[in-house]
């Protein structure tokens, strides 16, 4: 249902006291307002659910049968009528996305949501803006602004506006024996209907026992919103009628299958007419939904699959465990995680879907140095395999499998505790200590004094210390409180990495500067002509101070240039740290692992 205005209370108010018939003009005069406006107001009634019974020459009032429904209307609270200008362009972009009507007046907006025309034409302003970035526009005449773009567009378009309107509601918590949240839930009913959503979600369900294969999350609730969405746009005569490509031809028989069922219930149930491009369309987010007990196909194109994912997942462990600071090895359990998520992220790639990542921001929060060297690693992985761009979403899913890896090696460690004294507080930190890390084993507890005496230390992993140290260690430290609490835990873990990093960079800060990065003169007045001269390949933007820029050129003239070099440019705003590699060549592992402990030293 949609909201009402305080004008439109009015309105049904008053019709609710009346009876018989009454024209407009008399609402017109009651209200103090144009007839049109009146008419507009009408309208917006029965949009949502109103019924009004309209007589020539008499006018207009509630169908006797319906006024009890009417009254519940009044009931409903005024969320229109405060909107903020961000949450109104929202739901006016939504409501173009939508496509019920063809085109949306400036003016019935204006009545809609009680604000002047002028605020309206800034908004579609915005939105058109907003727009672009999905290759859509607004088409504008005197009837109205419509939409303009293609149908796979804005259905992309459509996913992205409702995720942002789930997460602008704040955190929401899965509740247990429930695949999808309560206010993503709310959210899908309210715009597609609760029959929909269940009907859908029951589909989807049965589906899954055909194919032998459970969808996981964030799969599961992308899968149920692109189907409502087909739902909804198809009831409004918009589907999709591009042409297969012959790449696209190629279909997994048992997922197409299910396809062509889902297909089948859809057209049953919603009473609509689903073509090949719209089953095509179901496959593609069927087959790049994540899941587990996957029933394989005994294809020769599968087979092929699987090595070449086989091939990506090794090396990404392998670089990634030889450049990051905290050792892992390779584990069956990492391996098996990144297989999983790998198959259907490569038919994503392939079909250029997109699945956004609700803990992004507080992944790159906590784990930065890592998301920077899977950024790093798949890059090269990139160049390697001839893929596109891979989205920081896919990749800081791929980073919790490798920060449960790091844990597993940390929750390992073997830990010195120095306090001032050795004794006292000690005994209640070392207690805390493992409260915190139950696997660790506190190997030693001294005092400042007795560490100074210790020459070998290569029994410790950790040094945690409760004073400042005044002495060369080859170890670790994390300095904590003495009552050691949550923000000491994470100071530790974030210690783990950096102390480690720190170490690595001392030893070959002077190398690195001297043989890769090159300093102003002639090399660098030469690298800035290749750089002009050659295609950029990516660019990562680290964080708002940090950009890595990688190009490519053909023929680097001289011999005596490597085949790879970097450079910094420190802007006012921003240090940009460039790459230049020859054309068809993957970034070499030496200059991989340089870059990453630049960038993460220049993070700090």
């Amino acid at each position: 249902m949609k909201d009402l205005q305080q004008r439109q209370k009015q309105i049904l108010n008053h019709l609710l006291q009346i009876e018989d018939f009454e024209p407009v003009k008399k609402f017109a005069a009651v209200l103090q307002c144009s007839t049109k406006t009146v008419r507009n107001d009408l309208m917006i009634l029965e949009e949502c659910g109103v019924v009004l019974e309209k007589v020539a020459g008499r006018g207009v009032r509630l169908l006797p049968s319906k006024r009890s429904n009417a009254e519940s209307f009044l009931r409903e609270p005024n969320i229109l009528y405060d909107l903020s200008i961000d949450h109104r362009r929202m739901k006016i972009l939504f409501e173009l996305l939508e496509g019920a009507k063809e085109k949306l007046s400036i003016q019935s907006l204006s009545n809609k949501y009680f604000v002047s025309k002028t605020s309206i034409v800034n908004d579609l302003k915005v939105i058109e803006e907003k727009l672009a970035e999905y290759n859509l526009h607004l088409k504008k005449d005197t009837q109205g602004t419509q939409l303009v773009g293609s149908e796979m567009d804005i259905r992309k378009a459509m996913v992205d506006m409702l995720n942002t309107l789930i997460s602008s509601k704040g955190m929401n918590f899965q509740e247990e024996n429930f695949r999808i949240n309560r206010e993503t839930l709310l959210e899908l009913e309210e715009h597609f209907g609760k029959y929909n959503v269940k009907q859908v979600k029951e589909i989807i369900e049965e589906s899954e026992q055909l194919l032998n294969y459970r969808i996981t999350e964030p799969y599961y609730i992308n899968l149920v919103t692109h189907i409502l969405i087909l739902i909804h746009r198809t009831k409004n005569g918009k589907t999709i009628y591009s042409e297969l490509k012959e790449e696209d031809r190629y279909c997994d028989p048992a997922f197409y299958e299910v396809s062509k069922k889902i297909a089948n219930r859809l057209e049953t149930i919603f009473s609509i007419q689903i073509n090949q491009e719209e089953v095509f369309y179901i496959y593609r987010y069927l087959m790049s939904s994540g899941g587990v007990v996957v029933q394989e196909i005994n294809s020769k194109k599968s087979n092929q699959i699987d090595e070449c994912l086989h091939e990506i997942a090794t090396e990404m462990i392998r670089l990634s465990s030889k450049i990051f600071p905290i050792k892992f090895t390779f584990s069956q359990s990492l391996y098996n995680d990144l297989i999983l998520h790998l198959k259907p992220m490569m038919n994503r790639i392939e079909y250029k879907i997109q699945i956004k990542n609700p803990l992004l921001a507080e992944i790159k929060d906590e784990f930065p140095e890592l998301m920077i060297l899977l950024k790093l690693v798949i890059l090269k992985i990139r160049l390697q395999y001839k893929l596109p761009p891979i989205s920081e979403d896919e990749i800081s899913y791929i980073a919790v499998y490798f920060q449960a890896a790091i844990e597993e090696v940390i929750s390992k460690k073997r830990v010195m505790i120095v306090c001032s004294t050795g004794v006292g507080t000690s005994h209640l930190l070392e207690k805390r200590v493992k409260n915190h890390f139950p696997e660790w084993n506190i190997v030693e507890v001294i005092s400042a004094k007795q560490l100074e005496g210790k020459r070998e230390l290569n029994h410790i992993d950790l040094i945690i210390s409760t004073v400042k140290l005044n002495v060369s260690l080859s170890k670790p430290v994390a300095y904590v409180s003495a009552l050691f609490n949550k923000a000491d835990e994470k100071r530790i873990r974030a210690s783990l990495v950096k102390e480690s990093q720190d170490l690595v960079i001392e030893e070959k800060k002077a190398a690195l500067i001297k043989n890769v990065f090159l300093e102003n003169g002639t090399n660098k007045t030469k690298f800035d002509q290749d750089v002009s001269q050659a295609k950029c390949v990516d660019c990562i933007v680290i964080n708002n101070l940090l950009e890595l820029c990688v190009y490519e050129k053909k023929d680097l003239e001289k011999e005596e240039f490597c085949s790879q070099m970097a450079c910094q440019i420190r802007g006012k705003n921003r240090v940009k740290f460039i790459v230049l590699i020859k054309e068809n060549e993957d970034l070499s592992e030496k200059m991989l692992k340089e870059v990453y402990y630049f960038l993460t030293h220049e993070m700090e």
